[in-house]
Formats: C-alpha cells, sequence, structure tokens
C-alpha cells in the first residue's frame, strides 16, 4: 500500500513539472535566439536580448533592461523596469512597474484584445487587428494605438494620474 501510494505521488509530481514546463532565460546580459512551439517562455534578470520566432503561449518579461522581439503570443507579460519589448502580436498584454516600451499588435480570434497597463512612465504603441479594451491605472502612461477602418476604436478606462490614451496615424 505504501509503494503504490508512493509511485502515484511520484507519478502526479512528474505531471505537474511536465505542465509547467516553461523554457527560462534567466540572468544578465544574455544573447540569445530561441524558437517557440505554444510553450511558455520567461525572461528574468537584467539587461537580456532575446529574439523568439514562432508561437508562444505565454511569454513572460521580467527584470529590467531587456529587449525582447517575438513573433506571436497569446499572452504578454511585461513587469519590471524599462524593457523593450516589440514586432509581435499577442491577444492579452499586461505591462506593469516603470518605463517599459512595447510596440506591438494586438490580436486576438476569440474574444477581445486586451491591454491592461499599470505603474509609472510606460509606454504602449498598439496596431488594433482587432475588436479590444485597453484598461490603464497609475501615472503618466501612454497609450498609442492604430486601427484599419474595419476595426471599432477600443473601449478604454483610465484611471490614476496623467494617463493618456490616444489614436495615432498608421505608419
Amino acid at each position: 500500500m505504501k509503494l503504490t501510494i508512493l509511485t502515484c505521488a511520484t507519478l502526479c509530481l512528474n505531471c505537474a513539472v511536465a505542465l509547467s514546463d516553461e523554457l527560462e532565460i534567466n540572468g544578465t546580459n544574455i544573447s540569445r535566439d530561441v524558437t517557440c512551439n505554444s510553450n511558455d517562455i520567461g525572461v528574468y534578470g537584467a539587461q537580456n536580448t532575446v529574439h523568439i520566432k514562432g508561437k508562444c503561449k505565454t511569454l513572460t518579461v521580467h527584470g529590467a533592461g531587456h529587449k525582447v522581439v517575438f513573433e506571436d503570443a497569446y499572452t504578454l507579460d511585461i513587469s519590471g523596469a524599462d524593457n523593450q519589448v516589440s514586432d509581435g502580436s499577442a491577444a492579452t498584454v499586461t505591462i506593469a512597474v516603470t518605463g517599459n516600451i512595447v510596440d506591438i499588435s494586438l490580436n486576438s480570434a476569440k474574444n477581445n484584445a486586451k491591454l491592461d497597463v499599470s505603474g509609472d512612465k510606460n509606454t504602449a504603441k498598439v496596431a488594433l487587428k482587432s475588436r479590444a479594451s485597453i484598461e490603464m491605472s497609475g501615472s503618466n502612461n501612454l497609450v498609442e494605438w492604430t486601427k484599419p477602418d474595419n476595426i471599432p476604436d477600443p473601449d478604454t478606462s483610465i484611471y490614476g494620474a496623467d494617463n493618456r490614451v490616444q489614436m495615432t496615424m498608421a505608419k
């Protein structure tokens, strides 16, 4: 009986580890090119430069001074200071803490795409490719968005102080 319980516990632990697999890039001044195949990628530490090809389930950028270029992620979570994230498309984006600069497309095939910006002095330039909502809190944050004529203006909620959401002309 004890052996059966131990075996089941070991199998359950292995399943939990397999389900939470994330390719982790963690350190300082790392330069790396990676391919994402519907898995999760996390960039942690400081001043890493990462180029990601393919489609990620979740892309997490946490730390300071990272430069991340990616193609596609369902969820993009950015927190920390002075990170630069660009070139990709995501359905759900969260930007938090301070000084992050994000230049991406916001696109969801199923539901409204969502952008949530909080903290201080974050900047997001967003090309809307589907219906979207933008929520902003904190202070001194800026979201500039563009869209084609067939996409409605985003639903916006703005809280905090000196935050701005504005439409800009497409490039």
